[in-house]
């Protein structure tokens, strides 16, 4: 038996602070989550977040859902969060949704709080272009969400790789990569399949 899934093109990147092209960014989208997200309504809701509000739209306080989990099974806390936004703010292609915000932090373990320099009635919605992530030592990405829809295609391409009794590279863009080193594409399947 064999799953096809067609997409237009691969996706350039798996690294969400890099994803710039509609593949990556929809891929990416698959295994990372936003603290927040657009609805089919075009109305705010809550993703990681469970709970937020503005303060004269210069002061935003996020409230995360509790019990999440990274796909390494390490729970998600507000510094996990700042991690990642503080990347954003960075030089990355994403930079200019943060260009006003002067200060984000982590108020105990579920909440987040970002400031900015002026009114920014808009940050809100900019924020799903936020992929919370997480950077093992050396940089390696650990992808994920438990509490996804990810989650549920991760646990969907890894049957169907059972009951093949390989993994599929079709359904796992790093396995089609041709120039991906042996050992690191020996760990993925161990740690994937």
């Amino acid at each position: 038996d064999t799953a096809v899934v067609l997409i237009e093109m691969q996706p350039r990147t798996l690294d969400p602070l890099k994803a710039t092209d509609a593949v990556s960014q929809k891929i990416g989208s698959l295994i990372y989550a936003p603290l927040v997200r657009m609805s089919s309504a075009l109305e705010l809701e809550g993703e990681l977040a469970q709970s937020w509000s503005a303060k004269g739209y210069r002061v935003f306080r996020l409230k995360l859902r509790p019990a999440l989990r990274f796909h390494d099974g390490s729970p998600l806390k507000a510094a996990d969060v700042v991690a990642s936004l503080e990347a954003y703010r960075k030089d990355t292609p994403h930079a200019v949704a943060f260009q006003n915000v002067t200060r984000i932090r982590a108020e105990g373990e579920l909440d987040v709080v970002l400031e900015t320099s002026r009114p920014q009635p808009f940050l809100l919605t900019d924020l799903p272009i936020a992929k919370i992530h997480k950077r093992a030592p050396g940089g390696t990405l650990v992808l994920g969400f438990y509490e996804t829809w990810a989650r549920a295609f991760h646990c969907t391409r890894g049957a169907l790789g059972r009951v093949v009794g390989r993994p599929i590279a079709a359904l796992d863009p790093l396995l089609r990569a041709r120039d991906l080193d042996p050992d690191k594409r020996r760990v993925w399947i161990d740690d994937q399949y």
